[in-house]
């Protein structure tokens, strides 16, 4: 049905939420007099009005049309005519059977937003709430941002639900109910009175192109991430750090170069390039606390995070005392873990990874954090000594990386010229790149 068609259909039916009293008239019925003046002496005369447009072709079971038409708000009956009228001419094709829906204002609105069961890119069973404190109902509608709620599976009792987000699962819940099988986008809206009152106002169905995931199949996914994450929260044998912590934009930022969501070639690709031995070998290499052995990147499910506590190891020099290193390293998880949008800076916001000009001035900061003097007087000088081995002109560890970096293109030109197979041409140059390309680099 209609706009208008569902909500009268469900006006009866919902308890989790209200519906504003609606009226509804066709363009055939709008075009007749009588019918006309009845309609408008039906409408309250004292309320303000919100005039909607409710066009047969606004949703449909394979396409939707949202805000492709008018709706007026703040109409005062003196000037619904008029408002109807330019919502009728804003449809794309005049039919006859084409609607308009009115409704009363929600008075004392608080909050409002649009609420998904389905996530629309993916096809998978999230419960999505995107919402805009204030009175501005299209702030959100339109695509401006607002606050995100994702909530995964049936229910959601290891997280503290605010009551007001509650009540709209409980709507979606419901309304799943009366739609069997079917991804539904709602707009609601809530109230103040002597209590906050759920206002449903359109429900239509999400249009998503993909094959939609069982709820069942949905939960056990995430139960493996689940156990993968607390397995990798335990302390590991030689790498400091009480506790870890993830991010997609830190130290070799996969979401930058492969993406989140990346195809299995490139994560297989990137793992083995780079991430599973290449990163710790070259920063073993220039003076950095060991950590070979354990890979950077963990997939969950094909979704590529760096893991932090391996990360803040390796920026370690390891010659720093163990304790210190140790306290270190958990100053910069629980940094993190305050601060998150500097996930995608940590060696340049959190991190002392070399001598700088400032970085005097930044260790000074450490006090705050229970570090004594000679403990960052410690972290000061050994981040001196390393910086100049890793620099110096005449023999920085540079200078080699300089020299395998030259050697790179001569051996893939002379692997080209050779007459192995395709298949070993590949395995030498994947061997290649890793010890003369990304090693370097």
């Amino acid at each position: 049905g209609t706009k208008a068609e569902i909500l009268i259909d469900l006006q009866n039916i919902v308890k989790s939420a209200k519906i504003p009293d609606s009226y509804v008239i066709t363009r055939k019925e709008w075009a007749r007099d009588s019918s006309k003046k009845s309609f408008i002496n039906s409408l309250p005369k004292s309320a303000p009005l919100i005039v909607r447009s409710s066009s047969k072709w606004e949703d449909t079971e394979t396409t939707s049309n949202a805000g492709a038409y008018l709706s007026i708000s703040n109409v005062n009956i003196g000037s619904i005519e008029e408002a109807v009228l330019k919502v009728f001419e804003s449809y794309t094709d005049h039919l006859s059977e084409d609607q308009v829906l009115i409704q009363v204002m929600i008075e004392n609105q608080i909050r409002s937003g649009v609420a998904f069961s389905y996530e629309q890119s993916t096809g998978s069973p999230y419960k999505t709430i995107n919402w805009q404190e204030g009175n501005d109902s299209s702030y959100v509608t339109c695509g401006q941002g607002g606050k995100v709620w994702l909530q995964a599976g049936n229910d959601s009792q290891k997280r503290k639900t605010p009551l007001f987000l509650k009540k709209i699962i409980n709507l979606i819940y419901e309304l799943e109910k009366i739609y069997i099988d079917t991804p539904l986008d709602i707009e609601f809206a809530v109230s103040m009175q002597s209590e906050q009152i759920l206002w449903l106002l359109q429900v239509r169905r999400l249009i998503i192109n993909k094959k939609l995931d069982c709820i069942d199949d949905q939960i056990k996914r995430i139960k493996i991430i689940e156990k993968n994450i607390l397995d990798n929260k335990s302390p590991c044998p030689n790498i400091l750090g009480d506790k870890t912590i993830y991010g997609i934009m830190s130290d070799w930022n996969p979401a930058e170069i492969i993406g989140i969501r990346p195809r299995p070639l490139s994560l297989s690709l990137y793992k083995e390039l780079i991430t599973d031995e290449i990163w710790a070998k070259q920063r073993k290499i220039y003076g950095y606390r060991d950590v070979t052995g354990y890979p950077l990147m963990k997939s969950f499910l094909g979704l590529p995070y760096i893991d932090l506590r391996l990360s803040f190891n390796s920026f370690v020099p390891k010659k720093l005392n163990k304790k210190t290193a140790l306290k270190l390293i958990n100053y910069y998880t629980d940094i993190l873990s305050i601060k998150p949008h500097l996930h995608d800076k940590i060696e340049f916001e959190i991190v002392f990874t070399c001598f700088t000009f400032d970085i005097q001035s930044k260790i000074k900061s450490l006090a705050k954090y229970n570090f004594r003097k000679h403990e960052c007087d410690e972290i000061l000088n050994v981040l001196l000594d390393q910086t100049k081995n890793i620099i110096d002109l005449k023999n920085g560890i540079w200078l080699k990386d300089i020299a395998l970096i030259n050697q790179l293109e001569e051996r893939r030109t002379i692997l080209n010229n050779s007459n192995l197979s395709t298949f070993q041409k590949l395995s030498c140059l994947v061997k290649d790149t890793k010890e003369y390309g990304t090693l370097p680099f």
